[in-house]
């Protein structure tokens, strides 16, 4: 009887290896140290739901690529999955409790849709109520997984190509997971309904993948705060769909691609602290749906664009910290805008009054470290809303323009000192501000 039991653990075995050698390379699958080899062996010795390979193919093949994605990710044991006397052993061995933070269910006898779990008594942390692996009951597809949210799980290794086989993600969230690293699978092609892809704040390598941006319908790519290396793909331009782009904190090299101006729809594009040289592209007069941009602490040169006053939505512009020559656009159509920092850059010429419009919403204005001159413009005082103030190490002359700046009530921090101009500046009663004292005087 036992021989019997054994005989049919290994045509198993063989049966559903000779299905997962059709989505895994074999060699990949018989290398017993792989996640996929792991998954595989779960999956025909060990899995008590004992999909079969001939009558669900496709329901078995799910499995196993969230199994692999676990495994793959730090999920499961560090040794073997499996006590080999031989290859066609079918003895299995308990598994030892999962580095993840949270296990989610993941290889428990349910169906992989609800290897998921409540996440606290509200959002918390992550800013999820739940975590795991999700179908929608409501699909076409209700046994499809759709959704992945695992971040800030304590998720390490790398994602596997097998990510690619889950193709009806939409939404894949795996953010701070700060163990992740590897690049992003080539195979992230095949989730063509992919929206929203989050894999900041872990340690991706490599560059970024071409073919991600053929996907249509992505709209949201996070992929800030990791070691991403090479250029931003001139492909970028396919991703018509996009409205956030977060490339900050990497090392991006070379240019900004000229293809960025085709993002129509770009609410939002972070592209600061990489290595980008060269000039910045004439994005106003196709970006209109911009808000936020920053490309802050790269090297980029050259004049700031004078088409990005026509980006009538902009609420947030950060340069900061290049190598920008020039003067400073004239900013009156900019009527929704808040944080304008163009601070550390070798801008020249005068403090334009046009960035003090009656009726402006700035918040927070930085222009200092750069080669400014002429007097402060005298109708600061437009800029009600005006928090913070940093005019600092420049050469502005004159006196500073205290009358109309009394209605500056908001006004927490003014820095005016490495210029040459003159008055005293006190705290003005009742209202909390503070100010820098201005050299000159």
């Amino acid at each position: 009887e036992s021989s019997g039991i054994m005989e049919d653990g290994a045509n198993r075995h063989r049966s559903v290896m000779d299905l997962l050698e059709t989505v895994t390379p074999p060699e990949v699958l018989a290398d017993k140290s792989s996640p996929q080899h792991r998954a595989m062996t779960w999956i025909a010795l060990m899995d008590a739901r004992r999909i079969d390979p001939a009558s669900d193919p496709d329901g078995l093949v799910q499995r196993y690529a969230a199994a692999t994605l676990f495994f793959a990710t730090g999920g499961g044991a560090a040794e073997s999955t499996e006590a080999e006397a031989n290859d066609d052993s079918s003895e299995s061995v308990a598994f030892s409790p999962t580095p993840w933070v949270r296990d989610f269910g993941f290889l428990a006898f349910e169906h992989e849709c609800e290897w998921n779990a409540k996440v606290g008594g509200g959002t918390g942390e992550v800013g999820y109520t739940a975590m795991g692996v999700f179908c929608d009951n409501e699909s076409d597809d209700p046994f499809k997984i759709d959704q992945i949210i695992l971040p800030m799980n304590g998720l390490s290794g790398t994602i596997p190509e097998e990510l690619g086989l889950l193709s009806n993600v939409y939404n894949a969230i795996l953010f701070s997971n700060n163990e992740l690293g590897g690049s992003i699978p080539e195979s992230i092609k095949n989730l063509a309904g992919l929206r929203t892809l989050d894999i900041n704040d872990c340690q991706l390598s490599s560059s970024i993948p071409e073919n991600l941006f053929a996907l249509e319908r992505l709209e949201n790519l996070w992929l800030h705060d990791n070691s991403l290396t090479s250029t931003i793909p001139p492909r970028i331009s396919e991703a018509k769909a996009l409205r956030t782009l977060s490339l900050s904190n990497n090392y991006l090299t070379s240019t900004l691609p000229q293809e960025l101006t085709r993002l129509s729809k770009l609410d939002t594009m972070l592209i600061e602290s990489n290595h980008l040289t060269g000039t910045i592209p004439e994005l106003g007069s196709s970006l209109k749906q911009l808000r936020t941009l920053s490309l802050a602490n790269n090297s980029l040169r050259g004049t700031i664009p004078v088409d990005i006053a026509g980006m009538e939505m902009l609420e947030s512009l950060s340069l900061q910290n290049n190598a920008l020559t020039g003067p400073i656009f004239y900013i009156r159509p900019l009527t929704q805008l808040k944080v304008l920092s163009l601070s550390n850059n070798q801008l020249t010429g005068l403090l334009p009054k046009g960035i003090f419009f009656e009726g402006t919403k700035l918040e927070y204005l930085a222009v200092g470290h750069n080669k400014l001159r002429g007097p402060l413009p005298s109708n600061l005082g437009n800029a009600a809303e005006l928090k913070e103030l940093h005019v600092n190490d420049n050469d502005f002359i004159g006196a500073v323009p205290l009358e109309n700046m009394a209605p500056l009530g908001a006004l927490q921090v003014a820095r005016f000192q490495g210029n040459k101009l003159s008055g005293s500046i006190s705290l003005p009663s009742g209202n909390g501000n503070f100010f820098w004292q201005s050299s000159g005087s």
